[in-house]
């Protein structure tokens, strides 16, 4: 790396390599996702080039030190730039969302004389991700304002989502209906975060049409697991399972779902039967990372000992000795035998742990 940098900041006459100023930058980008040290001396270098006074110089430092997780610098960056685009400004925006600093995003979102698509779904997306969802809608209540602009694919999902978290059916209606007036395309995020939105305001029916008519390379195993949820908070578990089982890749949240859902309903023999089989499919370990679940899970299944079992001893197994004795701990006998599997498994749990 250092020597690649040398060659091209050393003048021909020395050796080097003679670039245009463009061919220069072209070779910087491939460096600006490194390492601190290395992204340290790209920015050095430009400085000493003289380059950092051109815009389009300047917003790629802005955006490495942004994409990077360093908003200080980002911040050093941006304070400095002589000239600043719609895109530094978004940027900064994007940055301050990402770490929390929303006051801060919409101070500098506000200060803007210009703002694009990019601008507003920074804000709307922000909002929503962050749980903010009324400031979303606000939001995008005064983008639809500035008649130069329409709201693509990021922004309805975003809106979309915020609408399913309040759970506001008859606001995700109009914004569907929107949708199917001016023929936007549904396919993609749009496309999951209807589903979402219908199964989470309850309307699975509605959520399932959407989903039989979509294609299915463009849905997420979220919009699947948004449908599963809501037909389990119903208490139909049936149509649950089969679009459970029609899941090919499920991550931890949908095997969760599913299993508590048995648990919610009364059917602890099935969340024991599909709780063994996630432990074949090796789930296990990121199950273990949703501590909160997993010790709840344990606590609503009554405690069914071979169940106890199938927890515990992975837990040996990976010497995470704190979840192993919570689970061990979480025996609440529903009839003698059924914590009988589980005591000799408890004591390993000490023995295996111990440094």
């Amino acid at each position: 790396m250092a020597s690649v940098l040398s060659f091209i900041s050393e003048p021909a006459s020395n050796g080097g390599v003679k670039m245009s100023k463009g061919g220069i930058l072209r070779a910087y980008n491939q460096f600006l996702t490194q390492d601190l040290v290395n992204r340290r001396k790209v920015h050095s270098l430009i400085v000493k080039l003289g380059l950092s006074s051109y815009l389009t110089v300047a917003n790629s430092l802005l955006n490495m030190y942004a994409k990077s997780g360093d908003p200080v610098t980002a911040e050093i960056v941006f304070d400095r730039m002589r000239l600043k685009s719609t895109s530094s400004w978004n940027a900064m925006i994007s940055l301050h969302m990402q770490s929390g600093r929303l006051d801060l995003a919409l101070t500098q979102f506000e200060q803007m004389s210009e703002r694009d698509i990019v601008s507003w779904n920074s804000m709307i997306s922000g909002y929503n991700q962050r749980g903010f969802d009324l400031e979303a809608l606000n939001m995008f209540s005064k983008m639809l304002k500035d008649l130069s602009l329409r709201p693509d694919r990021y922004t309805l999902a975003s809106v979309l989502s915020a609408c399913a978290n309040m759970e506001d059916l008859n606001l995700g209606k109009q914004i569907h209906a929107h949708i199917v007036r001016t023929e936007f395309d549904t396919s993609g995020p749009v496309g999951n975060a209807l589903i979402s939105m219908y199964s989470k305001s309850g309307d699975v029916e509605r959520a399932r049409k959407i989903l039989a008519h979509s294609v299915t390379s463009d849905l997420s195993v979220i919009a699947f697991t948004a449908l599963l949820d809501g037909y389990i908070k119903l208490g139909d578990l049936n149509p649950a399972r089969e679009i459970f089982d029609s899941l090919k890749d499920r991550d931890v949240v949908a095997w969760t779902a599913m299993i508590v859902g048995y648990v919610q309903n009364g059917f602890n023999y099935d969340a024991a039967d599909l709780f063994r089989i996630m432990n074949l499919k090796r789930q296990l370990v990121e199950f273990y990372k949703h501590s909160n679940a997993s010790q709840g899970l344990v606590k609503h299944m009554e405690c069914y000992g071979d169940v106890v079992v199938s927890r515990v001893v992975p837990c040996t197994r990976l010497a995470q000795r704190p979840r192993a004795l919570a689970s061990s701990s979480s025996l609440v006998p529903m009839r003698p035998s059924s914590t009988a599997p589980a005591r000799p498994t408890a004591v390993p749990v000490h023995a295996k742990s111990q440094p």
